[in-house]
Formats: structure tokens, C-alpha cells, sequence
């Protein structure tokens, strides 16, 4: 595409970059150039930009947006860098449908704090990853034909597959199955590996729960940071939750014995208490 298509695309996304940021940002790495090439019928060459170049401008767009113009061009390639890094392990298990590859995703990771001060492991750097998954929020969003702004979480899916060789005989194979989008209330990039509904029915002897209707009639009990620990009782010796509704003055006893799951306790700090 020339540079007029190129800004043309941008624009129905809703962004306006002039044709000379475009050529700057491409002699500073942060975008694919654009490359010579004939047109049929036609004397000369022109620069024709890749398409790739339209996700790549508008993440560097909506960072500069979000983290301000000034936004250190050394901070825009190393995060464009992991974000390939990224896509090249995706496509490298797409072509291999080897699980070890997947491995390498993790090596992408690293120990550090999220934004609002949580630990755990962020790609890159912490600085790096709110850049990291807002490119890769941005890329998703225009490979899926949604709306540019606004927080979403993007799920890249990895699932066991129930496979029937010539033979009839049955086996499991990962693959890869895409992207998925889930409503959020900031920007999340997540991996999702698991079973499609015919692998895990036939693994586990059961049609696979679904969560999400689940959590619409009110059948799942979330425990996070905003929990009132004064509400809940475990009861280990006969493998109980009891939920307190203090409004209600209700009790919801959750019994796991059935469910796969059992509720353990240190032995130490028991005998500490004790004491």
C-alpha cells in the first residue's frame, strides 16, 4: 500500500498520524518501512508500505497516547522486540504443534510488580509490560475488528484436541486455537492452555463447566483482596467452607468431599495454636 493508503487505514481506525511521522517512525525502527517495488503496466518504482505496518503504527500511537509523546524511543523497540519475540514462539508452535515450544513463553517472563504494586511475574520488565500488553492488546483488537480504546483482556488459547487417526484410533493433540476476547475492567494479556469440550468430556467422564454461565446465576463465590475473612469459616476436619451473608444473615456451607478437591492446613502452625 502506498503512504495515502497507509494513512487512510489509520484514519478508520480512528487515528491520524501525518505521512511524515509515519516515514520518521520507520527510520527510528518503530514501524516496518515501506520497501520499492514495480507496478504492472507502469514505468518506475514506488514504496509500498506491508500491511504489518497499520498494527504497528497504532500501538505506537496509542502508547505515546497513553504514556505521553515523550515516551523514550529505547522503551518503544525493546517492547516491539518482545512483542515479535512473542508472535515468532506462537507461530513457531503453529507450525510444530510441539508443547515445548510453549515453554519458551515463559522464558519471556520475569519477576516483577504490576502497576498498582501486585508481585509476580511481568513480560519483560515492569516497565516493559504495560507497553507489552497494550501493543499486543491493539494488534488483537484490529485483527478482530474491535473497537481500538477502552480496556479489554485478550486470551490466547491452547487446547487439547480429541484426534481420530486412519486407524479410529483416539489420542490428544495441542493446539493452538486462537485469540478470544473477555470484558475487563483494565488491559490484560493472558495464556490459556486446556481441553476443548469433546477432550475433556471424554478425559474426565463429564461435560466441561461452564464458568461464565455459572457465574451468572450466582453459583460461584469469588475470593479476592476485598474478602471479609470474618465471614468465611473453613472447616478442615469435615472439608467445609461456611459462608456467613451478614445482610441475609445467611449460611451457605460449600461441602468439597465430592468435588476432587480437599482443604489442608500446616500441621506446624497448628500445633503452634495449640500452644
Amino acid at each position: 500500500m502506498d503512504s495515502d493508503e497507509l494513512v487512510s487505514q489509520l484514519h478508520s481506525l480512528g487515528i491520524d498520524v501525518p505521512k511524515g511521522t509515519l516515514r520518521r517512525w520507520a527510520s527510528e525502527g518503530l514501524i516496518i518501512g515501506p520497501e520499492p517495488v514495480g507496478r504492472k503496466g507502469k514505468k518506475g518504482r514506488f514504496m509500498s508500505w506491508p500491511s504489518e505496518t497499520v498494527g504497528q503504527a497504532a500501538a505506537v500511537y496509542v502508547i505515546r497516547g497513553t504514556y505521553g509523546p515523550k515516551k523514550k524511543i529505547k522503551s518503544l523497540l525493546a517492547v516491539k522486540e518482545l512483542v515479535d519475540r512473542f508472535y515468532a514462539i506462537v507461530n513457531e508452535f503453529q507450525e510444530a504443534e510441539d508443547p515445548q515450544v510453549l515453554g519458551k513463553l515463559d522464558k519471556l517472563l520475569v519477576p516483577g510488580q504490576s502497576a498498582d504494586g501486585r508481585k509476580g511475574y511481568v513480560y519483560g520488565s515492569s516497565e516493559l509490560h504495560p507497553l507489552f500488553v497494550m501493543y499486543i492488546v491493539t494488534l488483537e483488537r484490529i485483527r478482530g475488528n474491535k473497537p481500538l480504546f477502552g480496556p479489554i483482556t485478550i486470551v490466547f488459547s491452547w487446547n487439547q484436541h480429541l484426534i481420530l487417526d486412519e486407524d479410529g484410533k483416539e489420542s490428544f493433540k495441542l493446539r493452538y486455537d486462537g485469540v478470544s476476547f473477555k470484558k475487563s475492567n483494565q488491559n490484560v494479556v493472558s495464556r490459556h492452555v486446556g481441553y476443548t469440550p469433546e477432550a475433556f468430556e471424554k478425559l474426565h467422564g463429564r461435560k466441561p463447566t461452564d464458568w461464565e454461565k455459572e457465574r451468572e446465576e450466582g453459583k460461584v463465590i469469588t475470593f479476592d483482596k476485598h474478602t471479609d475473612w470474618s465471614n468465611v469459616q473453613i472447616d478442615i476436619a469435615n472439608q467445609q467452607i461456611i459462608i456467613k451473608d451478614p445482610e441475609k444473615k445467611e449460611f451457605r456451607v460449600i461441602n468439597l468431599k465430592k468435588s476432587g478437591f480437599s482443604l489442608v492446613s500446616d500441621s506446624t502452625e497448628i500445633e503452634k495454636n495449640k500452644r
